[in-house]
């Protein structure tokens, strides 16, 4: 990220702080090499991925606001770099290198020894087409989520839709927010917005429902690395599922400052309030509520701000034992063909993973059998019902 975008650096008012730092041991290695060892963007993708989260804008372009507009920390991780072809690599060490410092030594982040604070969110906009359903990749991230509370990461679904040969890794990560991308045709108005032929499309290799959901990511303005050559263009417009992604982790902050913490909890929230029936993303009659490209729904960030307090955590013993189920008591309604749609109720829970610094877990598991059923009250009669064992959002 360029700490020093006029919508991005330090400043007191309003208040914002950055910390960075970089991980390029193997990547300076490489004879593709073509960055800098320093926290500088030259390929310009962190820095508008950055700014998607939290822009505050600058002189002239007072209303580029990134999501979460108002955060006061920004964590600059930079892992990636551009190769001498002009496109960006990053390296598996380098990667693993960098959220650990970022999760357990803090105080290597620059300035050295002043960050005092937790690393409450992560984004990962890369990633790769890949065959296999779960990478080395896929289960780091899952440990790291795994093994750290209240952490919620997202990350870009991929832009090789809409035909699904492969999907992407780290997308296909089960702890993680996949996000698809929308395109918002420019207009307030959601009645015209569809999801980008280029989102790719699910299931994973094994038929797991990724993405998780989709957020706008089409010709969105963030702040333009190169703003100090071109002062004209504080501000770019990009494409792709590594714009989507950050605007999901934005509002995860926004929630996180309005009190909810728990990042399985917000993953629930923002998937169980996620629009599915706009004109041109209408899933709200499919069997099991997920679309290969849009997934659970479309983001609806005023939706999961009302609900926030609709959310509950709990856990259960083995099947068969005494307390192998909960109850939980809500009333359902149907709100028409507008808005947010027919009430729902959904459950998510980790897929268990030993966090190794260094590499992907040693330790993993499989993903524990969770069922999710909805019964009437009166007549205990079973409406519906989601029991897949593949994947632990239902």
């Amino acid at each position: 990220t360029d700490i020093y975008h006029p919508g991005m650096k330090d400043d007191t008012s309003p208040l914002r702080k950055n910390y960075y730092t970089w991980f390029l041991s193997a990547a300076a290695a490489d004879p593709a090499f073509d960055d800098v060892t320093s926290q500088d963007d030259i390929y310009g993708h962190g820095t508008h991925v950055a700014g998607i989260v939290g822009s505050y804008g600058s002189s002239g372009f007072e209303d580029h606001l990134g999501m979460a507009y108002g955060v006061e920390t920004l964590v600059t991780l930079k892992a990636g770099w551009r190769n001498t072809s002009g496109g960006a690599s990053i390296k598996f060490t380098d990667m693993c290198g960098i959220v650990d410092r970022a999760l357990n030594h803090r105080g290597d982040l620059f300035p050295l020894g002043t960050f005092r604070d937790d690393v409450d969110g992560l984004n990962l906009s890369f990633g790769g087409s890949t065959t296999e359903d779960d990478t080395g990749t896929s289960r780091f991230y899952d440990s790291v989520i795994s093994s750290y509370p209240d952490l919620s990461m997202t990350t870009s679904a991929g832009n090789s839709g809409p035909d699904n040969l492969n999907f992407t890794s780290s997308g296909s990560t089960y702890n993680a927010i996949t996000v698809g991308n929308v395109q918002d045709k420019g207009t307030a108005d959601r009645a015209d917005d569809a999801i980008h032929p280029s989102s790719t499309a699910g299931p994973t290799a094994f038929g797991r429902r990724k993405p998780d959901l989709s957020a706008p990511g089409s010709n969105i303005k963030a702040p333009y690395n190169e703003w100090d050559d071109f002062v004209e263009y504080h501000y770019i417009s990009k494409s792709g599922t590594s714009m989507s992604a950050p605007a999901v982790l934005g509002i995860i902050m926004d929630l996180m400052d309005a009190g909810l913490t728990d990042e399985l909890a917000l993953k629930a929230l923002l998937i169980n309030t996620a629009q599915k029936n706009e004109p041109g993303i209408d899933i709200e009659s499919d069997s099991d509520g997920w679309d290969p490209q849009i997934g659970f729904g479309y983001m609806n960030a005023l939706a999961a701000f009302g609900h926030r307090s609709d959310v509950f955590s709990g856990w259960v013993t083995p099947r068969g034992a005494l307390g192998d189920y909960r109850l939980y008591k809500g009333v359902m309604r149907d709100e028409g063909p507008t808005g947010e749609g027919r009430d729902r109720a959904t459950m998510v829970w980790n897929r268990h993973a030993t966090y190794n610094p260094a590499a992907p877990p040693t330790s993993y598991f499989s993903l524990v059998d969770l069922n999710l059923q909805l019964y009437h009250e009166n007549d205990e009669m079973l409406v519906d019902y989601d029991v897949t064992p593949l994947d632990n959002v239902q």
